[in-house]
């Protein structure tokens, strides 16, 4: 086996993490916004609004790049840290929308957004990502 062959057999890590940032995500809340992480913005072109649909029988929200003011566009909005600076994240008011569908979770969830072609992008309410498991101390009196 060559030296090629046998890089080639690997998937090289090359730094940085795989945690939601990594890749496109959209977040779903309890209160029925959406968020779009930068990846899934920059994914979706950076569009200045999103419409909303849904696929009952493989239960997915789907979202397509919309322009302002057109039919059933619901605005993206920089998503902001508490300084006031961008994140590059961009966050929408999708609880008419969800509501519709009856889709509001019970608890707040993220998801991997993948294109599926024609400039939409889908997320599958059946699979969301595991929720981060940071170590919590408990204390003792």
């Amino acid at each position: 086996m060559s030296d090629n062959e046998a890089q080639s057999a690997f998937d090289w890590y090359a730094g940085g993490g795989r945690g939601a940032r990594a890749f496109p995500t959209c977040s779903v809340t309890k209160s029925g916004s959406m968020t779009l992480n930068e990846a899934a913005v920059q994914a979706m072109g950076d569009p200045p609004a999103v419409r909303i649909g849904y696929d009952e029988q493989t239960s997915r929200i789907a979202l397509l790049g919309a322009l302002k003011g057109s039919a059933g566009a619901i605005q993206l909005k920089p998503s902001r840290t508490t300084d006031g600076a961008e994140t590059g994240s961009r966050s929408l008011s999708a609880r008419s929308a969800l509501a519709y569908y009856d889709l509001l979770p019970e608890e707040n969830h993220t998801f991997r957004l993948e294109s599926i072609g024609g400039g939409v992008f889908a997320v599958s309410l059946d699979n969301p990502l595991p929720k981060s498991k940071h170590a919590r101390r408990e204390t003792s009196l």
